[in-house]
Formats: C-alpha cells, sequence, structure tokens
C-alpha cells in the first residue's frame, strides 16, 4: 500500500513489504554477525522475548543481561521475563566482571534506562560486545537499551527543541556501533520523536530507525530489517527534497540494501 503524508513541511512516501518465509534459527557463532534486535519499549511484551529466545537458539542458550542503563529493579524483570519464555541460563552482567565473560554469550539484552548511564558504564566491554556480536552473538536492547545499539544515540532532546534549535537542541553521542549508520529512537510514535529524530538524522547523515512501544526493529545479518510486535517502524533516510520515510507494519520487512547510509 502506497500513502503519501504532509508532517513537519516534509513530503513522505512509503509501503510496506512481505515478509520472508520464517527461518530456522540457531546459535550463529563463528558465522559472522548476528541479529540485532531493536525493541521501542513500553509495557513489556512477552512474545517479543520469546523471539529473542528463539533467536539466540533456544531455552538453553546463555544470555547476558547489561543493567548499565537501568538499574537492578529493570534486571529483574528482564531477568523474569525471560523465565516466562522458556529461558533457562540468564546472567546479569556485573561492573566488576571481566570483558572476556561476554565472549560465552548466545545473546546479551540491554535494559531501557538513560542511555548515558549506559555508555559511560558500558565502555570497559564495548570491544567485548563487538567481537561477540562479530561472532555471533544476536545482541537486544530495549528503549535506551536499543538507542545505544546505533551509530548514534540521542541522549536527551524533544522534537519540539530540535525543531526550535536544530541539532543543537539535542544531545547526540556516538553509540556502541553496532548498527553501523544508524540511529535508533524508541517510544517513536508514543512520545513523537518524529522530528527530533529527522534533525538528527539530516546533521549525522544516518539511517534513522524509529520504532514503536512493544514492538521490535529485527536486523538480520544478510541486511534485512523486518518489523514485529504490537505498532510499526519507521524508517528515515534524508534526501534534497526533505526526507524518504517508510512505514513499516507487524511482518513487513525491507532489504537494507535499498537504504542509502554512510
Amino acid at each position: 500500500m502506497r500513502f503519501a503524508w504532509m508532517l513537519s513541511a516534509l513530503f513522505l512516501a512509503g509501503c510496506g513489504h512481505t515478509a520472508p518465509a520464517p527461518r530456522a534459527y540457531a546459535l550463529a557463532h563463528g558465522g559472522g554477525p548476528g541479529d540485532l534486535f531493536l525493541v521501542g519499549g513500553g509495557d513489556e511484551s512477552p512474545p517479543l522475548y520469546a523471539e529473542f529466545l528463539k533467536l539466540v537458539g533456544g531455552p538453553d542458550a546463555p544470555i547476558v543481561i547489561v543493567p548499565f542503563a537501568g538499574g537492578p529493579a529493570e534486571a529483574a524483570s528482564c531477568q523474569q521475563q525471560f523465565a516466562r519464555a522458556g529461558a533457562t541460563h540468564v546472567s546479569v552482567l556485573a561492573a566488576s566482571d571481566a570483558p572476556t565473560v561476554l565472549s560465552g554469550a548466545a545473546g546479551l539484552y540491554f535494559v531501557g534506562g538513560y542511555s548515558d548511564h549506559l555508555l559511560a558504564a558500558f565502555a570497559p566491554f564495548k570491544t567485548a560486545a563487538q567481537s561477540a556480536w562479530a561472532s555471533g552473538c544476536v545482541v537486544g536492547g530495549s528503549s535506551a537499551g536499543a538507542m545505544a545499539l546505533g551509530d548514534r544515540t540521542i541522549v536527551d532532546g524533544t522534537s519540539d527543541q530540535a525543531l526550535k534549535q536544530g541539532i543543537a537542541g539535542l544531545d547526540v553521542q556516538p553509540g556502541l556501533g553496532l548498527g553501523a549508520g544508524m540511529t535508533i529512537d524508541p517510544h517513536f510514535t508514543q512520545r513523537q520523536r518524529f522530528d527530533r529524530l529527522y534533525v538528527t538524522v539530516r546533521a549525522t547523515h544516518t539511517l534513522g530507525i524509529g520504532v514503536d512501544e512493544q514492538t521490535a526493529a529485527l536486523v538480520h545479518p544478510g541486511g534485512t530489517l523486518e518489523c514485529l510486535g504490537a505498532g510499526s517502524v519507521t524508517l528515515m533516510q534524508p534526501d534534497a527534497d526533505g526526507a524518504r520515510v517508510e512505514l513499516l507494519n507487524p511482518g513487513d520487512s525491507v532489504p537494507l540494501a535499498d537504504w542509502r547510509t554512510h
């Protein structure tokens, strides 16, 4: 379905694509980069935890929760959700752990909270996480935990501030870089973040990925992005006329090769 919007003085166009047939999931260690599982936050969604568990290889796959954006309460809630989904081997990363503990993980999951806290506290583990992901570890996160996985992270600032001050009204910092060339913005529709993502991608020349609550943008190693869950995923790329935007509904997918990123 094609559509056209006039929003914030931009002409936008987009359509959904048919999702590919389900594939068999298995541990991918040693076979190249793992999937990226970017959740838009909001109320916890049991089906999304179950999907992450499939991606890492099943209930017995070792999953490490990264709690630094939030704290013990967020980590405990995440553990409970994984337990309800059937996971049997879930641990929580501590600041005192050696970075090598990430090398044995089939999945890393970053809880929500404050992305600047996460980026600062996770710095000693960044290289180990990138290495684990490059070897097949599935990396996911919710809310601030998803934001931090991109090339750029919007640490602070609203759409109103972005419209009034441009990029100077936002605090945009380098992310963990697993989503190369991407800026990820969760709670996208619910918190009206269209304009702040637009201003950011125009300034940073990145591909914007806005993820609604209770929704996941699943980026497969082959370069396909798939929308899962209850809401939508918005792709945004600046161009000479304003921005190219595509709205994905649950089950839709697109090849990211069709999108220019730097």
